[in-house]
Order: C-alpha cells, then structure tokens, then sequence
C-alpha cells in the first residue's frame, strides 16, 4: 500500500511501522512539530512544501520536494488535533458530569459541572479550527484519496509517576472518571470529520490503554523522533512507539480489506 503521512511528530511511529510492514511501501512523509496549513500548498493535487523549515526536514528525511496525492492508496493524518490535553483545558476549572462512571461523585459546589454532550460540543469547535482539519479541508478540496486520521496517543502511564508537574491527571484518576475522555475525543473527532467524505477517523484501541485513559508502557517505550534515528528520552510521556504505530496500520489495512 502506498501512503503518504503528513503531521507533527507523533508521524515518527507510522514511519517506523512501515518499515516492518509487508503492506505498506516505504513511506511519503511531509512532517515536522507544529506542522500547519501554511507550511504546505496543494495545487492539482500535487503537494509541496511552502516553508524552509519543513523543506529543510524533508530533504533529511530522503524526501521528494513534491508528492503528487492522486496516486496514493490512503493518506494519513498524524496528530494536529484534539487529545485529552484539550479535554482537560475544558476540566481545569469543572468537573465531569458522568452518570455512567463508577467513580466518585462531585462534591455539589466544589467546581462547575460539564455535561458530556457539552464536553463533545467544544471539542468538535477545538477539532474544527485543528491542522489537521485544515489540512484534510485542503486535501479534500483537491483530490478524493481516502484520507485516515490517526488521533495523538494518550500520555503514558508513567504521567501518574509525577505527582505534581500534572495534577488535573491526577484528579481523574483519583475521581475515576478519566476513562469516558478518549470516546468523547473521539466522537468529537467524528462528529468534525463527517463533513468531509472518505474521512475515516480512527480510534486508540483499548487493548493499549492502561487505567481507562493513559498508554501502557509497552506501547511507548522506545518512541522514535521524527528523525527516525534517535530515540525519545526515558521522560518521554506523549509519544507512542513503533508498535502502536503498527496497531494503526493494521486498522488502516482492514478498513481496506473490508468488502
């Protein structure tokens, strides 16, 4: 399969699945951290980069100058959106109203309360002014290449380790209520992207997820950089490593094999 990945950093563990997958060819990449719309130019379908920064990456990575997006099975979209960080941007000052949790109930008065459909609501709103929805507008605009969206890892586990640098991490875990977040990142994330056909959005499967809304260790440990040569340090704790990268694939792969 001939894929083309554009976004920031979390691109590096498709980059890296890819070399030990037999479905997919060596990788068309245009990626670099804080990647935006302007970086790039689609013109015909034909994408090329608009900023030295990025032509500068590209040629490091081996990268042509321009990739011609019509010939492509799928492109994927790494990361430029939503994650639990903006969930939480929403939680700093309320607390998650959640009749289906198993979790404490608020202390009526403590914090505001934030209704699940009101939660979903503002993250559409955030997931409608990402790059990564820009730059899916764009593609779309220009050809009809299916187009995956492959969403930021949840923090890994190891975030909880740290009992002071993330308390809002804290708080969920303490509450219990943490694990409802990735299904409304991700019916945000749907609800964004339905307005722009061949869109699949995909989801960070459960068997990865540890304590209902972080990453396994086994899942980020030795997280490659966007360099494709160097690993993220130990601390590392938003990355996702070559083996997540090849549980998206094989999500990607299926969703071509189904009839």
């Amino acid at each position: 399969m001939k894929i083309c990945i554009l976004g920031n950093s979390h691109a590096a563990m498709l980059m890296m699945a890819c070399k030990e997958s037999a479905h997919f060819q060596a990788p068309l990449v245009m990626a670099q951290p804080g990647l935006c719309d302007h970086d790039i130019k689609i013109e015909n379908g034909i994408l090329t980069s608009q900023s030295a920064e990025l032509s500068e990456r590209m040629l490091k990575l081996e990268m042509p100058d321009h990739i011609d997006l019509k010939t492509l099975d799928a492109i994927i979209i790494a990361g430029m959106s939503i994650s639990i960080f903006t969930a939480l941007r929403f939680l700093q000052t309320h607390d998650l109203c959640v009749t289906e949790s198993t979790g404490h109930p608020p202390q009526l008065g403590s914090r505001p309360l934030f209704s699940p459909a009101a939660l979903v609501a503002g993250l559409k709103e955030e997931c409608l002014v990402s790059e990564a929805f820009k730059i899916a507008s764009l593609i779309r605009q220009n050809c009809q290449t299916p187009i995956f969206f492959m969403p930021q890892p949840l923090p890994a586990v190891s975030i909880l380790e740290d009992t002071e640098k993330y308390p809002l991490f804290h708080r969920l875990h303490r509450q219990r209520r943490g694990h409802v977040l990735p299904k409304f990142l991700h019916q945000a994330c749907e609800q964004a992207f339905s307005s722009l056909n061949n869109t699949t959005q995909l989801q960070q499967p459960s068997i990865t997820i540890a304590k209902g809304f972080l990453t396994a260790l086994k899942y980020t440990r030795g997280a490659m950089r966007l360099n494709a040569k160097t690993v993220q340090p130990n601390h590392d704790v938003l990355h996702g490593n070559t083996l997540l990268g090849s549980i998206f694939l094989d999500a990607i792969q299926s969703a071509f094999e189904k009839p």
